[in-house]
């Protein structure tokens, strides 16, 4: 195993042939990945229980925060089969707070899940399906809580959607940095 890249020598010192095999496998530096939009386009948000933006560089263990995740394009389309992944960085772990409108009444009017056929609440992520993504309604907006668990400085993975049978209709926000006191 070889990182960092540089010069490989070789040499055969016995009497018969050598066979060598190499393979490269290259993958990119996933906080470094840039935003992308390929037919589709996605946002997330953390917002407070009260509704106002959440400072990610001023959090404290213990807060709730409301992940808000806007799915939409810039025309009306169909998609069928899409995937939202939203990888949590090790300070968040998926909250079991119902959303709902007499918790949280700011919410009441502005969650569109029609296009949610079924979510996945992982350790380390939550994972969205639709069986119809139909964008008639320009933004599809989804909630989910999250607690703070942890102290300290950590990278937050980009959130990411892709059509599962069509994954040139795919996008995905950059990483960015959160703390916690």
């Amino acid at each position: 195993e070889m990182r960092g890249g540089g010069d490989i020598t070789l040499a055969n010192t016995g009497k018969g042939l050598a066979y060598v095999t190499a393979a490269c496998l290259a993958l990119p530096d996933a906080a470094n990945l840039p935003p992308l939009a390929d037919g589709i386009e996605i946002e997330r948000n953390y917002l407070l229980p009260d509704g106002k933006p959440a400072d990610l560089d001023n959090l404290s263990r213990g807060d709730l925060l409301i992940v808000k995740i806007d799915i939409g394009t810039k025309w009306e389309c169909v998609y069928s089969d899409l995937v939202v992944e939203d990888l949590l960085p090790a300070c968040f772990e998926p909250d079991s707070t119902r959303i709902d409108d007499s918790r949280f009444p700011w919410i009441a009017g502005k969650k569109d899940t029609h296009w949610e056929m079924r979510r996945e609440m992982r350790d380390d992520r939550m994972l969205l399906f639709s069986s119809r993504f139909d964008n008639s309604y320009c933004i599809a907006p989804s909630y989910y809580a999250v607690r703070v668990v942890s102290n300290g400085d950590f990278v937050h993975p980009g959130i990411s959607v892709e059509a599962m049978y069509d994954p040139a209709v795919r996008a995905r926000t950059s990483a960015r940095r959160i703390r916690v006191k």
